[in-house]
């Protein structure tokens, strides 16, 4: 079992059973109240909550709790109302006292940022970042079989053999993403999910490197960063590279950054993109704006755990294990 099983599972046991029983002293007798509500928090929340969702929705209807003035419905079945705190400022007290009073209902927020204050004897908080071991990717599964399969499907777009890269040797296999993006099909594919991934950071502008038509430099991400940033009506900034290193000319000043990338692997030339971008501005995540880095495909070579360290939010719509699982079966079939 892994640790995500393990998670789900004691989910389940504090909504089914009130396995978090809690005592409250009343003038007459002493009562038992089962918990009926769960909070998860944490970097890896947002897709906590996904994956959370599919594993009890054969047990639970879902309910999802929009905005404060909702309409409550009457649940004969066991319901969850699930609430996302990035589309409401607090759980609204009617539907706590809703859950308290229907035996059948429970609650499950989902809390990226801490932002709901826990109410003693009633909510049950989950960090996800220690539910969710390493290796357990915080990947929407739909999106990461669609991007994986893009690969495959393109001619020329993964060099099966690989290709040696100064520093790093023999790089296999190869993805080249720039036949993605100039096969104009699987460009709107990629820009359509790019765009609803990058619009959970809410950034101001989407930074990523120009075209130089060198391999491993012929990315061509700038060339989807930029329709993107036109889509959400924000701005974008090409990272350009000089003598001295990575640049951008871009004013990033009082501003939130996301960059747009294809590939990761150990993390280090993400690094010294960053680098280049907080030179010129661009306000630190902890500071109380987004710096995060979107990816096609992640080598999983340990670069979410590089990118952290930079306070970085790591968010890749597919990796390497999710391409060879594919491809594997696409061979055997």
């Amino acid at each position: 079992m892994t640790g995500f099983d393990e998670f789900v599972q004691e989910i389940k046991y504090t909504f089914k059973t009130g396995g978090m029983k809690v005592q409250e002293k009343h003038p007459d007798d002493e009562k038992i109240t089962t918990l009926k509500e769960v909070i998860l928090f944490g970097s890896k929340a947002r897709g906590a909550g996904y994956r959370v969702r599919k594993a009890l929705q054969d047990e639970f209807n879902f309910v999802p709790v929009t905005f404060p003035e909702q309409k409550i419905q009457e649940c004969k079945e066991p319901t969850v109302f699930y609430m996302d705190m990035k589309r409401i400022v607090h759980i609204p007290q009617r539907f706590r006292e809703y859950a308290k009073s229907h035996e059948n209902v429970s609650i499950l927020v989902v809390d990226v940022n801490k932002k709901e204050k826990h109410i003693p004897k009633f909510s049950y908080s989950f960090d996800a970042d220690h539910f969710i071991k390493e290796g357990e990717k915080d990947i929407d599964p739909a999106i990461s079989k669609i991007v994986a399969e893009l690969y495959l499907n393109v001619y020329g777009a993964v060099d099966e053999e690989g290709i040696v890269i100064p520093g790093k040797g023999l790089v296999k296999p190869y993805f080249k993403t720039s036949f993605l993006i100039d096969y104009e099909r699987t460009r709107d594919i990629l820009e359509g999910i790019i765009s609803s991934v990058v619009r959970k950071f809410d950034p101001d502008v989407i930074a990523s490197r120009e075209t130089v038509g060198v391999v491993p430099e012929d990315v061509k991400m700038y060339e989807l960063a930029k329709p993107i940033a036109k889509r959400l009506g924000i701005e974008s900034a090409m990272i350009e590279k000089g003598p001295g290193g990575y640049f951008t000319a871009a004013d990033l000043r009082k501003t939130r950054v996301l960059l747009l990338e294809d590939v990761i692997g150990d993390a280090a030339t993400k690094i010294k993109l960053i680098k280049a971008l907080r030179e010129r501005g661009a306000v630190e995540k902890e500071k109380g704006r987004v710096n995060a880095c979107v990816v096609l495909l992640d080598r999983n070579e340990g670069a979410r755990k590089a990118l952290e360290k930079e306070k970085v939010e790591l968010y890749s719509l597919t990796d390497l294990a999710t391409y060879e699982r594919l491809a594997a079966e696409r061979k055997s079939a």
